[in-house]
């Protein structure tokens, strides 16, 4: 977690949800959950994994939001949304 980054879970997570909203900079490790990914809202955005690691930057005051995959997958904008792999940045 970045210094003035903010990760906000939910009542209820990981068991009723798998999802967090993230302001600022982090980089997250993701282990399977079967049926369950992780879903991270960045302002309008989201971003789902089912695992991996990787790192997402909100900039403040705008809607950039950089992504950089490590390892395994990610989602950009829910089910029908843009994958990423491993090796890549958006």
């Amino acid at each position: 977690l970045a210094p003035d980054a903010k990760v906000l879970v939910p009542p209820g997570f990981p068991e009723a949800v798998r999802a967090v909203k993230l302001e600022g900079a982090a980089v997250f490790t993701v282990k399977p959950a079967g049926e369950k990914p992780l879903t991270i809202r960045v302002g309008d955005e989201s971003i789902t994994s089912s695992a991996g690691v990787f790192g997402i930057r909100a900039e403040p005051g705008s809607n950039v939001v950089t992504i950089r995959v490590t390892s395994g997958e990610v989602r950009v904008g829910g089910d029908d949304g843009r994958a990423l792999g491993a090796g890549t940045a958006a």
